[in-house]
């Protein structure tokens, strides 16, 4: 069996009344995919909430569209966890619709 690494980054996200946000990057491979997987998480507690990403989206994404700022007080608090998670093809879903045209 392969062993799989998993890479962690910590990174104080921001600063909010002495509080941070925590921001986790998570990466390993994957031998049933034969790729690497990826995923961040915003939040030490609370409600663990799974952002999949948009069509041919990515799992950063949402932190690029202010969406995780939109929430921050609701992460800092430790009312939510997000755990933003990655496609394992974002051209798949395209291509399956326009295989029959």
């Amino acid at each position: 069996m392969e062993k799989r690494a998993i890479e962690q980054v910590f990174i104080p996200f921001s600063f909010c009344k002495n509080k941070i946000m925590e921001r986790e990057y998570h990466k390993w491979f994957s031998p049933n995919l034969r790729r690497n997987m990826e995923l961040l998480v915003f939040g030490h507690a609370g409600a663990k909430v799974l952002m999949f990403p948009t069509r041919t989206a990515r799992f950063y994404d949402y932190e690029n569209w202010k969406v995780i700022d939109s929430l921050r007080h609701h992460i800092e608090q430790g009312w939510i966890q997000l755990y933003c998670l990655d496609s394992i093809d974002p051209g798949h879903t395209l291509r399956a619709e326009f295989s029959d045209i």
